[in-house]
């Protein structure tokens, strides 16, 4: 696609809004990846990883009344427990407010195409990255301890 093509794609304005959410959902919840994809890295994103262990239990029990500790410190953050709860809940609020105050102050851009491409190309590297160290476990036997037996032994 040239560049005049999609400068003069005109956007409805619910469209907009709804970029304007689903950006600000994606982004919020997918990051800090790439930074935190590589171990050297660890130290840069920590501060950011121990600011959302205050931040989503006490949301949790302020807002939604939720008791929300982190089950799985190792693991990944947005499991099904009161944790990751609130903390979609809370993406869901900040998503909203900030594509509410994005709608009122930018009226006049027409698209975002570019932002768009954008996303996508994040996206789809934030999900094969995602699905790569979940086949990883898997593959490699360091999810379960496989050779220690658990539940009923028939004889």
């Amino acid at each position: 696609m040239d560049s005049l093509s999609v400068t003069n794609i005109s956007w409805h304005p619910a469209k907009k809004f709804l970029f304007r959410f689903f950006f600000t959902y994606f982004l919020i919840y997918c990051f800090p990846f790439p930074i935190d994809a590589f171990e050297f890295t660890k130290p840069v994103v920590q501060p950011f990883y121990k600011f959302l262990d205050w931040l989503i239990p006490y949301i949790a029990d302020k807002w939604f009344h939720l008791h929300a500790i982190l089950s799985f410190p190792m693991f990944d953050k947005m499991d099904d427990s009161n944790y990751g709860l609130a903390f979609i809940y809370f993406n869901i609020i900040i998503s909203s407010v900030v594509a509410i105050t994005w709608s009122l102050l930018d009226r006049r851009t027409t698209n975002y195409e570019k932002l768009y491409q954008w996303l996508r190309f994040y996206l789809r590297y934030y999900l094969a990255a995602y699905l790569f160290g979940y086949g990883f476990v898997k593959v490699f036997p360091s999810q379960f301890r496989l050779l220690q037996p658990h539940g009923f032994r028939y004889q």
